[in-house]
């Protein structure tokens, strides 16, 4: 095993590229390790054969998952964005406005821990205004948490991917630089995002260790056969990570989760046994909810996690949640719609559809999008019939956390 080469004067810990695959996650066909999920598809169409999911492997396969650690919640959290801040001269939180990245804002501001800066991005132009879907999660919450970030002393930076609009080439290529989904805004992120950042990349060539933080990655929480469970679904876990990481940085930039990190097990698993305590205590009916099932109630379940984990309370925030996957995504619908001259859409259509010509149908989704992987499953413990409360009682405490999120 070779140890990576870095193009610029980077100083982090070299690691085996072994290593870097286990702790950004890939896909594997036959024997083969690929760092693109549709070469991946690819290969497997042409081999007749599935393909397999691996993350972090190194981490969880041999830790201990029945004890829940002993540190309290908050304390990893306050744990984990100090130990950030000791690895890297300068932390760039990628806020989306949503729940994952609002918490980890919430983490470093609240504790006196101070980020180098907080980057929002989107598209806005003659057409697009802050206020189309494309932008208006970042801009609503921005003017909520505009006086809290400003108090904190953090620069705060809208990253207008239009700005940088003719940067951006499309050939077929793009299934070597792209993470694993096929939306739209992936080619602009890519080729015009906070990875070709002059800003970052400025910092990062006088030597300056620079990394984008995302809020990745909340907990899914199984049950089965009267045992606790999680994985780790590729369409989350690998978003926003480009082939190009694989090598180490993306032109010089790192790139962290927050939540889910082999330099923090603890905090990813402490949440996981938060979330399975709460559903034990408060939730009946939680095995059957919490079964491994095609038609999981993805949106009821991390409106809870969001509450339990993170305290977020809906009638404080607006978000487009979770994306579905689609090729071209709710948030950039504005430049379909309001810019029919805008053809780079069109384009970018019919390239993937004649991509998904050479990958089997059983692997894609109705539009286009590829179906998500699970990685391994983990058993965490025995569920544990604890004395449950009435059902009056749990329709109160439903309607609690209903009355918070709405």
């Amino acid at each position: 095993m070779n140890a990576v080469k870095f193009t610029h004067n980077y100083k982090i810990k070299y690691t085996t590229k072994d290593e870097k695959y286990d702790s950004l996650g890939y896909w594997q066909v036959g024997n083969e390790k690929y760092s693109s999920k549709a070469k991946a598809l690819i290969e497997a169409t042409r081999n007749n054969t599935g393909l397999r999911y691996h993350f972090q492997e190194n981490t969880w396969k041999n830790y201990d998952w029945s004890q829940p650690p002993k540190q309290d919640l908050q304390e990893l959290y306050v744990e984990r964005a100090q130990q950030l801040l000791d690895k890297y001269d300068h932390v760039a939180l990628l806020w989306s406005g949503g729940s994952d990245s609002t918490a980890v804002l919430k983490i470093f501001i609240d504790n006196n821990l101070k980020l180098d800066e907080v980057i929002s991005y989107g598209m806005i132009n003659s057409a697009v205004n802050e206020k189309d879907k494309t932008n208006a999660e970042v801009f609503h919450q921005h003017d909520r948490y505009k006086t809290y970030i400003d108090n904190a002393g953090i620069p705060f930076r809208f990253l207008n991917m239009w700005d940088r609009i003719n940067e951006v080439k499309l050939d077929d290529s793009f299934i070597d630089t792209g993470d694993l989904r096929y939306c739209f805004d992936n080619l602009i992120k890519v080729q015009s995002g906070y990875h070709t950042d002059p800003k970052l990349m400025q910092l990062a060539h006088k030597g300056k260790k620079v990394c984008v933080l995302t809020g990745l990655e909340k907990p899914r929480v199984f049950v089965e056969n009267d045992n606790f469970y999680t994985a780790f679904i590729d369409i989350l876990t690998s978003a926003n990570v480009y082939p190009m990481l694989y090598d180490g940085t993306y032109n010089g930039v790192a790139f962290e989760r927050f939540f889910l990190t082999p330099d923090l097990p603890n905090l990813y698993a402490k949440m996981v046994h938060t979330l399975i305590d709460w559903f034990e205590h408060n939730y009946i009916g939680y095995k059957d909810f919490l079964t491994y099932r095609d038609f999981f109630q993805v949106d009821k379940y991390y409106d809870i996690a969001n509450q339990v984990l993170y305290d977020w309370k809906r009638q404080d925030n607006w978000t487009l949640g979770k994306h579905n996957s689609a090729r071209f995504c709710q948030k950039y619908e504005p430049l379909r719609t309001s810019m029919p001259e805008f053809d780079l859409y069109q384009r970018w259509s019919d390239m993937t559809w004649e991509i998904n010509k050479n990958i089997n149908t059983k692997f894609v989704q109705p539009y286009g999008d590829f179906l998500p992987n699970y990685t391994k499953f983990y058993k965490i413990r025995r569920t544990t019939d604890y004395e449950k409360p009435s059902k009056a009682q749990q329709k109160l405490r439903l309607q609690q956390i209903v009355d918070k999120l709405n």
